[in-house]
């Protein structure tokens, strides 16, 4: 059974950078028994921790957020969606200058875009131009 000293042990290890194997070969344990025993002294939240963590360690070590960061408009992405689509700029270069994917900026800012296909003279786009479907 894990103790609060082996616990103390293992976290120091980590925090030193050392890898899972290594640790594991330090203290004499296999990876999984390590990941199984002292997930929250490593830093996991290996699918063993959460099976065996008690609420007071889930508390302590948050899930990270995975994944790529939900977007959020700003003034100024808005102004540059603007001013990049009253260009003729096409989807896929304005969604690259703000860093977005095309389905992304279609769904943000399509206020930005219906107004300035409804802005262009003659109306004719192509479809790589086509801002609002």
């Amino acid at each position: 059974m894990p103790t609060d000293a082996r616990r103390a042990e293992v976290a120091s290890l980590r925090d030193e950078g050392l890898p899972i194997w290594r640790i594991a070969e330090l203290v004499g344990l296999s990876k999984c028994t390590l990941y199984v025993h002292y997930a929250a002294a490593l830093g996991s939240r290996s699918n063993a921790f959460l099976r065996f963590a008690s609420a007071e360690e889930l508390a302590r070590h948050p899930r990270p957020v995975r994944g790529r960061p939900r977007h959020q408009p700003t003034i100024a992405t808005s102004a540059m969606v603007r001013n990049l689509a009253a260009q003729g700029a096409s989807l896929t270069s304005i969604s690259a200058a703000i860093g977005v994917t095309v389905p992304t900026l279609k769904r943000h800012y399509a206020r930005e875009l219906r107004a300035m296909k409804s802005a262009r003279p003659g109306g004719a786009q192509s479809k790589e131009n086509d801002y609002v479907e």
